[in-house]
């Protein structure tokens, strides 16, 4: 994972999140990117930033609807959860 999604993890450990709770973050944000259609392996930080600036509620919606094909409330539920956060943390952290 790239600097933006490490940084995140990272202040999740930080903030003394279990380990099993910070894979789960970790795996709804390749969820994320993957539907963003980035590779996370090997993205632009900028790209990234871009994308998620360019969203709005259609899109949000559209992702959720994506993740109701395949997840039950309560693992919907966290998936929101982890966006929000992550989409905090990007706040916190202030532009490139």
């Amino acid at each position: 994972m790239q600097q933006l999604v490490s940084d995140f993890l990272d202040s999740l450990n930080n903030k003394k999140y279990a380990p099993n709770s910070i894979q789960s973050h970790r795996l709804d944000l390749r969820k994320f990117l993957k539907w963003l259609e980035i590779d996370e392996d090997n993205y632009d930080s900028q790209e990234l930033l871009e994308k998620i600036r360019r969203m709005n509620l259609e899109d949000l919606e559209t992702y959720l609807n994506y993740l109701r094909q395949s997840y039950k409330p309560r693992t919907l539920a966290r998936h929101i959860s982890t966006l929000k956060l992550f989409l905090d943390h990007l706040e916190l952290r202030g532009p490139d």
